[in-house]
């Protein structure tokens, strides 16, 4: 028994060992890191498409619009004009983050499928790719071992991308081509300063790998494959022509090779006469590149034209961006600066987008450093990464635009994504420590013992990381049915109320189209699940003309947040009053709409019923996570034959001023008509500040949205038209802080000037009670100012506005 025992031992070692030879021991942890993501990833529900409140639902919506809006014919294009969003006035929708490779992947796969976890899918593929990608370009330099391990570090540590992004913003989390392009860089940079021989097929990789890259996040992924990109090729003509220019300085360790480097006529006849054939993975590569181009390419050429068609001079936008020393934050449990986003933001205080942002974790910010010292003899091979790396830490959207200097970051306005790139950048780095190949045994033990602190601290930042991946939300087993019902309804479009129009840049939020942002800005994106048009649509930059159907026709005076500050509104403050019901209801009656997606959490207590009586009753309801209950109501079968699109379009609601509330006698309370009695008895809504949007008042320009408590006005002048139903005297009350020395206001109705300010000092209470005679039908209000202030070092949020007075109150009273 015993010598059995032993004989299996050993056969059990022997195999152990033979399977250590095959599958180096890298790819075992490779494994185990990759199940434990795909179980974090696939959630409980893991058969099921990703569906949540904001961004998160973006990624599939977009992959549905490329279904329906794809053409192959004459060349591939995405019709990027058409009603199906901001139905029924229409619009394009350029201004996208479109992954077409994504939106590709979904949209096969839902063509054969319909709904399905395709999003899941296809971003596990993305890490299985950039895994191997890596893996296999580093590996003829580096050995597959440390290719491996580098691999793993480059793409399982990337904590930001692959916790912090996916799903919310999984645009941002698709970074396989990124991280292939990032290696190929390195490696030809590598073999350049070297003087090694750098193939054909290298360079048509990185060809190929360039257009692939138009396939991801075209304003922030790909465009860091393109920088990387004219970086090392930029610091490979530097050197060359430094080699050049000298002829002294030695960067290459083959002299020979170097020799003949030096010799560039030589080398460019080479080039031109002494092609060798091509062999079959470089014809494959020149396929590739045809391919790509003619798949990505040539759709991205339209959707660029039209975005650039739009001018954004005027428009306004925060700065985002994170504190360079953010980079020297751990993910270790509890202390990292998410778990303890309070005490991190007080220290390193920066407008960040999310408290992920600029963290990389000690273990890859170790290994870099470790590599880069290590191999500084050969400190050449690591500029780019460190231009690279510099370019994006340094980028402010304002201050300093270095990423817009390139076209291709034109519209790159989040400078803490670029946080992605940081750990395939210091993975890289860490190719330059050998532990095993110095001649010291003391080096020898350093690194040993250095390599086990790198490694308990990389795990510590998994632990640490990982553990802040929130829970996906489960589907309720109604919502299927519910979304079958609704697409079986005849009806080519749907209305959401409330619905929202808005843009990641923040236009429409403040406007009165997207008044519960907070809670369900991509109300649009269900139409992957019931197949009809909808009136809002969230793009992830929408220009303000793009408001102008919404804002002419009057929605916003439907919107009644119960809260100035779009953060912290939760439902609407009172139900519709008669007018504003005789508007929804005609829209409802021309709109070909299959019925109505009622969100009753959002309505003001009471009201559900009110929607009942006027349209009729619910015939299914659901809960969608993010955006709470929901319930459709059918359009009436006697309103069907009503649809016409061209009155929709044309219609109007343009409600005269609030009358000043009257308290009435209560021996005349019968004589009250009882439509406008509610009208006389209600409090009024008229301070801009406290209600957003009010009655009466159009803001044309120049008033900034409610903010704590308080509104911008923006030079140089805030214009407001009014409208009144007869001749009458109101009051302009006014209660603001001048934050600028000198301010001069002056306040002009129908171009005739009312009143001037003497000079205001910053920070200067201005109280002020003016009477005006407003004549009967429109007129225009304008206050005027002389002076401005960007305040975005004080307040990041006002980014690049030029305000002229802190309004706490704004009203016609």
């Amino acid at each position: 028994m015993r010598n059995i025992f032993k004989t299996k031992t050993k056969a059990l070692a022997a195999a152990w060992r033979s399977a250590r030879t095959q599958h180096p021991q890298g790819w075992w942890l490779a494994a185990l890191l990759y199940g434990l993501l795909g179980v974090l990833i696939l959630g409980p529900q893991p058969w099921l498409p990703v569906v949540g409140a904001g961004d998160t639902d973006l990624w599939e919506a977009m992959g549905f619009y490329v279904r329906e809006h794809w053409h192959w014919w004459p060349l591939p294009h995405i019709d990027l004009v058409s009603d199906r969003a901001f139905y029924p006035y229409g619009g394009q929708v350029a201004l996208q983050a479109w992954g077409l490779e994504r939106d590709l992947f979904y949209a096969l796969l839902f063509s054969l499928g319909g709904a399905g976890p395709w999003l899941k899918l296809y971003f596990l593929l993305s890490v299985a790719i950039a895994l191997f990608g890596i893996a296999r370009i580093l590996q003829p330099d580096f050995g597959e071992r440390r290719a491996t391990l580098t691999a793993i570090g480059a793409v399982f540590l990337n904590i930001y991308a692959l916790i912090c992004k996916f799903p919310f913003h999984s645009n941002m989390a698709i970074v396989h081509w990124l991280g292939l392009s990032l290696a190929t860089d390195f490696v030809l940079v590598w073999r350049f300063v070297r003087g090694r021989a750098i193939g054909r097929a290298w360079w048509l990789g990185r060809g190929a790998l360039a257009l692939l890259s138009l396939g991801q996040d075209l304003g922030y992924v790909a465009g860091f494959g393109l920088l990387s990109l004219v970086l090392s090729g930029g610091w490979m003509l530097a050197v060359r022509w430094w080699r050049w220019r000298t002829q002294a300085i030695e960067l290459a360790a083959d002299a020979h090779q170097d020799a003949k480097n030096q010799d560039w006529q030589l080398r460019l006849g080479y080039w031109i006469y002494g092609w060798p054939p091509f062999r079959p993975i470089e014809w494959g590569l020149i396929v590739l590149i045809i391919w790509a181009a003619w798949l990505y390419l040539l759709p991205v050429i339209p959707i660029v034209q039209l975005a650039k068609e739009l001018d954004w001079s005027n428009t306004f936008d925060r700065a985002w961006f994170a504190h360079p020393l953010r980079l020297l934050a751990p993910y270790w449990p509890r202390i990292n600066p998410i778990a303890a986003a309070g005490w991190w933001r007080a220290v390193l205080p920066s407008p960040l987008e999310t408290d992920f942002d600029g963290v990389v974790g000690w273990g890859l910010l170790l290994a870099g450093a470790i590599g880069c010292w290590q191999r500084r003899r050969w400190w050449a091979a690591f500029v780019p990464l460190g231009l690279l790396m510099g370019c994006l830490i340094a980028y402010r959207p304002w201050d300093l635009p270095i990423l817009q200097w390139f076209p291709w970051f034109s519209f790159n306005r989040v400078a803490g994504r670029g946080t992605v790139v940081f750990p395939i950048a210091l993975a890289l780095c860490s190719l330059g420590w050998q532990p095993d190949a110095s001649r010291s045994a003391r080096t020898r033990q350093w690194n040993r013992w250095a390599a086990l602190a790198v490694a308990g601290i990389c795990l510590l930042d998994l632990i640490g990381g990982y553990g802040l991946k929130p829970r996906a939300q489960p589907l309720d087993p109604s919502f299927q049915p519910y979304m079958a019902l609704v697409a079986q309804q005849p009806g080519t479009a749907v209305l959401d109320w409330p619905f929202c129009v808005t843009g990641g840049n923040g236009v429409g939020s403040g406007d009165g189209t997207c008044p519960f942002f907070a809670h369900h800005p991509s109300t649009h994106a269900l139409s992957r699940f019931h197949h009809k048009a909808t009136v809002g649509q969230y793009l992830g930059r929408l220009h303000p003309s793009q408001l102008t159907p919404y804002l002419e026709a009057g929605w916003q005076y439907l919107a009644l947040p119960d809260h100035p500050d779009l953060n912290q509104t939760q439902r609407q403050r009172r139900c519709f009053r008669r007018d504003e019901w005789e508007f929804f209801r005609r829209f409802f009656q021309l709109g070909d709409f299959a019925g109505i997606n009622l969100y009753v959490d959002r309505l003001a207590r009471g009201c559900e019923r009110e929607f009942y009586a006027q349209l009729g009753h619910p015939i299914a309801q659901t809960t969608v996570p993010g955006m709470g209950r929901v319930v459709f109501i059918p359009k009436p079968a006697p309103w069907q034959g009503l649809v016409d699109l061209d009155q929709a379009r044309l219609l109007r609601f343009s409600p005269f001023l609030d009358p000043a509330p009257v308290s009435p006698d209560p021996a005349n309370r019968d004589r009250l008509d009882p439509e406008t009695a509610p009208l006389k008895t209600a409090a009024p809504e008229l301070d801009l500040v406290q209600f957003g949007t009010v009655r009466g008042v159009e803001i044309r320009g120049g008033l900034d949205r409610n903010r704590q408590g308080q509104r911008w006005g923006l030079a140089p002048m805030t214009v407001l038209d009014l409208q009144s139903d007869r001749s009458q005297t109101r009051q302009l009350k006014i209660q603001a802080t001048v934050p600028v020395t000198d301010q001069q206001l002056s306040i002009f109705l129908d171009d005739q000037l009312l009143w001037r300010s003497e000079l205001l000092s910053r920070n200067q209470a201005l109280d002020l009670n003016l009477p005006i005679a407003l004549p009967a039908g429109k007129s225009q209000l304008c206050l005027v100012y002389e002076q401005s202030i960007i305040l975005r070092d004080q307040i990041p949020a006002a980014g690049n506005r030029p305000i002229a007075l802190t309004f706490q109150h704004l009203a016609i009273e």
